[in-house]
């Protein structure tokens, strides 16, 4: 069973999740960028850009676009990364066109490796945040829990603890040569650990943790509860995340 921490975390995140996302959707449909575009489409084939395939044009104040996933593992292309549609259920687009197309943007680092937020396309009230269900939560080697992207209304500072036991969203670098995303994440005794993405087939869910192993069996917090049965499953794989505009991402759609 999941402790009374976890739950209690849960609901209260739920319940500011679900009006985040009504109000989304109204703004989506009108000021969303994407929509009706037939950019979409899953291409099994495409296997990760390399050199620079999506350089970062820093001249540039704001970057606009969408985020794409990578095995790790053979460089496969996955998919396309959309704004969850319903509490925990974030997508991979598998069709050509969508509502919610996943557009993203975020102000350009002054310096390389300097973290930021990603905020949606449509309203930068919205942060794309890391939530860790658990105000116990440390990520790091032998660490099976996890923490899973979300739209949020909530801002943290860069460096921060989580805010409310739970959220932190000035956490993302960027690789200026090839547009390949990263998360850091501040564990509450305020160590900055490295990070890696995975995507879960089982949870439909994107997240990262300390250690992709442990993250598929067990969720363990670092006051050692375990919990049974809620990693992320077998079939689990760590990604790659790259982010490009409509140009950079034109052999894949």
């Amino acid at each position: 069973m999941r402790s009374d921490c976890y739950l209690e975390g849960r609901s209260r995140a739920l319940n500011d999740y679900s009006e985040v996302v009504h109000s989304v959707r109204l703004l989506s449909t009108l000021f969303n960028p994407f929509i009706e575009k037939e950019w979409l489409y899953v291409d099994a084939a495409r296997s990760v850009p390399s050199g620079t395939a999506f350089p970062v044009d820093t001249a540039e104040t704001t970057q606009t676009g969408i985020i794409g996933l990578f095995a790790s593992s053979d460089g496969s292309f996955l998919g396309f990364y959309q704004m969850p549609g319903s509490p925990l259920a974030s997508t991979l687009a598998a069709t050509k066109r969508s509502t919610y197309a996943g557009a993203y943007t975020f102000n350009t680092p002054a310096e390389a490796g300097d973290v930021f937020e990603i905020y949606l396309a449509e309203s930068t009230a919205y942060t794309l945040a890391g939530i860790g269900w658990s105000s116990a939560l440390t990520l790091g080697p032998g660490q099976g829990a996890y923490v899973e992207l979300t739209i949020s209304g909530v801002s943290t500072a860069a460096g921060a603890t989580p805010y409310d036991n739970l959220y932190e969203t000035t956490i993302y670098t960027i690789d200026d040569a090839t547009g390949e995303v990263t998360a850091n994440w501040v564990n509450p005794s305020g160590t900055t650990i490295q990070t890696f993405f995975m995507w879960s087939p089982a949870r439909t869910a994107l997240v990262f943790t300390g250690d992709t192993t442990a993250a598929k069996s067990d969720f363990v917090t670092d006051a050692g509860t375990v919990s049974s049965g809620t990693g992320l499953g077998s079939d689990a794989v760590e990604v790659a995340l790259y982010f490009g505009d409509l140009t950079d991402w034109s052999g894949y759609y």
